[in-house]
């Protein structure tokens, strides 16, 4: 896991993290760019705002992005797939 942002804040009780201003997160192939980051590192649950995220093959870009293990939402999206 690689993370920048203006501010980061480490819930290490909590596993959680929160990023504001200028994220980008990087995790194996995945991606993700936006104004503002939730993630916790016990389930994996992800929650950016103005958000892009690229997961070979897929690569979206959304008002916001929620996503589990199972399920990502992402309204006013564009997805776009690469070879």
């Amino acid at each position: 896991l690689y993370l920048e942002a203006d501010t980061i804040t480490y819930d290490r009780i909590g596993g959680k993290i929160e990023a504001q201003g200028h994220v980008f997160l990087r995790r194996g192939d995945e991606q993700v760019r936006g104004d503002s980051l939730r993630i916790s590192l016990a389930d994996g649950k992800l929650a950016v705002q103005r958000a892009s995220l690229v997961t070979p093959p897929f690569a979206i870009s959304a008002d916001s992005i929620t996503r589990d293990e199972r399920t990502l939402v992402a309204p006013n999206a564009k997805l776009a797939v690469r070879p």
